[in-house]
């Protein structure tokens, strides 16, 4: 990947102003190695592969960005505006909490698909529309079975931690219903460092942030 010339702020990276008040509420103004290398580039909506040792923030490196794309458009029934997959609810829990504080300034539709919670309740907010759908493969495909969701709509596609996906085969089993993730090649999607084998062997990928060498960690939760 193309080095940047790091920016020692936030303010430098690209970031709307609200996200970037967001940031510096919670505490934080001067980006890690990963963020100041990811966020522009997902701004541009180019595909990118994250590496990163676990502690950098890799979690912010694609939650920041979205946040400033999603502040254009609107969001449509059943249609989410972007998709981050996640292994487990937990993560996927986590990742919603990343959204809920650097997104307080927005007034964005969010909804958590994971196990053990009514579907009742994640249809309604589908049916609503949703600009970020968080979700774990099994309940986001049960309910891609059931036509509550579509996925054409999808416009950042992010695949978190994926070996865990590799490893269930859920990708293999459903690839012509995932067909929908891989978009135009404008459209950006970040992966973690368990994805680039995978991605480079059948996908375009023109960025690639590495800031850690082999056996790097995949997209973090603690920068939050």
């Amino acid at each position: 990947m193309e080095r940047l010339n790091l920016t020692d702020e936030f303010s430098g990276l690209g970031l709307s102003s609200k996200v970037t008040e967001a940031v510096i509420a919670a505490g934080y103004t001067t980006p890690t190695e990963i963020q100041a290398q990811a966020i522009p580039h997902v701004l541009q909506k180019k595909d990118i592969i994250g590496i990163a040792q676990t502690g950098t923030g890799k979690t912010a490196s694609f939650v920041l960005p979205m946040l400033t794309l999603l502040e254009s458009g609107r969001a449509r029934a059943r249609m989410p505006r972007t998709l981050i997959l996640e292994p487990t609810r937990e993560l996927a829990a986590q990742v919603a909490e990343n959204f809920e504080k650097y997104g307080k300034n927005h007034k964005l539709n969010m909804a958590l698909l994971i196990g053990g919670v009514s579907f009742d309740d994640q249809i309604k907010k589908l049916d609503r529309g949703v600009d970020v759908l968080i979700a774990t493969p099994g309940r986001m495909l049960d309910l891609f079975g059931r036509g509550r969701i579509l996925l054409t709509g999808v416009d950042i596609p992010v695949i978190d931690r994926s070996r865990p996906h590799a490893g269930h085969g859920l990708y293999r089993r459903h690839q012509e219903d995932l067909q929908p993730l891989a978009g135009p090649p404008a459209d950006p999607a970040v992966f973690s460092d368990d994805a680039a084998r995978s991605a480079e062997a059948g996908q375009s990928v023109p960025a690639r942030s590495d800031q850690a060498g082999s056996g790097a960690a995949e997209f973090d939760r603690r920068h939050d």
